[in-house]
């Protein structure tokens, strides 16, 4: 691939990458954060926020028929980058809007798996 154009597909997936992290990150304070704090979710931002996940996870299903992960066919800190805020979402409703895009519900799995996540998360329950 040329230089120009893997900059540009890197910037365009920066930038899907950060708008998904501001919405995931907006969504997991609403629907997991607050409650465990004791303070009440606010049903209109959690409507607002599941709208704009929706929109975000179209761009990522149409990205990911074109290659394996967002960057290219292989594993990046593009994906790499995700897993937190996904591994905080999956514990949520909003799980069915992952599950009802068949490529994203499989790049979930395939980076959710990753043995590296999986010795991260065990020495987190260890604590």
């Amino acid at each position: 691939m040329k230089n120009w154009k893997w900059k540009a597909c890197f910037n365009a997936i920066a930038t899907v990458t950060e708008n998904l992290m501001k919405v995931g990150e907006a969504a997991v304070g609403v629907r997991v954060f607050k409650p465990r704090f004791g303070m009440a979710m606010d049903a209109a931002a959690v409507k607002e926020n599941e709208a704009k996940l929706a929109k975000v996870l179209d761009v990522y299903e149409a990205r990911l028929g074109q290659s394996k992960y967002l960057g290219c066919d292989c594993f990046t800190l593009a994906d790499l980058h995700h897993i937190p805020t996904l591994t905080n979402l999956m514990g949520t409703p909003l799980k069915e809007l992952f599950e009802t895009r068949p490529k994203v519900s499989a790049w979930v799995a395939d980076i959710m798996a990753r043995p590296a996540w999986a010795k991260v998360l065990a020495m987190g329950n260890r604590q």
